[in-house]
This record gives structure tokens, C-alpha cells and sequence, in this order.
């Protein structure tokens, strides 16, 4: 039938990368979509930055200030995210933090050509 790795994710076994500075992330992809665990501790950032993938969110734990497009909302557990290729975004966690889902077309292959983390 296939690979089941590609049915059924388990994120503890995947390597984490280091996205930015401080910024773990967990990936899983196919040829056109990309699956990542993004966590975003309180002190870190997700830089102002753009990219020519579609990128859509769900935040699953802690709280993050969005600035998408040069429009800046607050957003919580179960807040959902979408941003356009192309258009400038950054990240700011709360102070418990940010576990975020993504989901990135086609695959973001500059974070998977990123080292894995011991």
C-alpha cells in the first residue's frame, strides 16, 4: 500500500530544524504540500519575511501577535491564518509561547535543506 510514514505523522520521531533563532520546527512533505510543527518560544521571533509559497496556520498552543500584509492581530488557540505568496509576515509569541501547524504549497525546500538539530 505504501509508505505509512506518509499516511500517519508522528512528530516525535520526525528531526527538528531550526527555522530562525530559537524557532523549532518538525516537517513532514510530500511533492506539494508541507506539513510543519512550528514552536515559536516567548524571547524568539519569526522575523518580517516573504515567501512564494501559499502558507496556512492553526494555532494548537499559546498565543502569538500576527502582522500579515501590514494588518496586525492577536491570535489564540484554535485562530487559523491564511497568507498569500508573497506577502510579508512576521510572528511575535506570547509570553507562554506559540505551537503553530502550518501547512506550505509547494514544500518550503529551504527549511528542509536546514541542518537537523541533536
Amino acid at each position: 500500500m505504501g509508505d505509512p510514514f506518509l499516511a500517519f505523522v508522528d512528530w516525535d520521531a520526525l528531526p527538528v530544524r531550526e527555522l530562525y533563532p530559537g524557532v523549532l520546527a518538525r516537517l513532514v512533505a510530500t511533492e506539494r504540500l508541507m506539513l510543519a510543527r512550528v514552536v515559536v518560544p516567548a524571547g524568539s521571533t519569526v522575523p518580517a519575511h516573504s515567501h512564494p509559497h501559499e502558507q496556512a496556520g492553526w494555532i494548537a498552543q499559546g498565543s502569538a501577535r500576527f502582522t500579515i500584509d501590514g494588518v496586525t492581530r492577536d491570535l489564540e488557540v484554535g485562530d487559523h491564518y491564511l497568507i498569500p505568496g508573497g506577502v510579508l509576515h512576521e510572528v511575535i509569541p506570547g509570553a507562554d509561547g506559540l505551537i503553530a501547524i502550518d501547512v506550505f504549497t509547494p514544500p518550503r525546500e529551504d527549511f528542509l535543506a536546514l541542518p537537523i538539530r541533536d
